[in-house]
């Protein structure tokens, strides 16, 4: 995790609008050290601060889940897949638009 930090340590320090922390499971800790189960993307938020906003992503899946992600202090956070399934038709299957045998 310490060479991830160091590099958003250089994003943060470049001219950009936003970091998008993509990791699989928001509420995930360090892949490689077991004792470390604190959120990688708490990890980078508390890392670069306010020098850039970070986008959390990853597995929210309900508003209070959602919600537990401001609290913590990440301040903007990406749904994906959730918004998708959480507004169609259960009637509906994406899997003839999207060529999906």
């Amino acid at each position: 995790m310490e060479e991830t930090l160091q590099l958003v340590d250089k994003l943060a320090d470049q001219d950009l609008d936003y970091l998008h922390i993509s990791v699989g499971g928001f509420w995930n800790g360090s892949i490689r050290d077991d004792n470390n189960q604190t959120p990688r993307v708490v990890m980078i938020h508390e890392r670069v601060g306010d020098r850039v906003p970070v986008i959390g992503v990853g597995m929210l899946r309900t508003p209070d889940e959602v919600m537990k992600a401001f609290e913590i202090g990440v301040p903007l956070i990406a749904l994906g897949r959730e918004l998708i399934f959480s507004f169609l038709p259960s009637s509906i299957s994406l899997k003839p638009r999207l060529n999906i045998q």
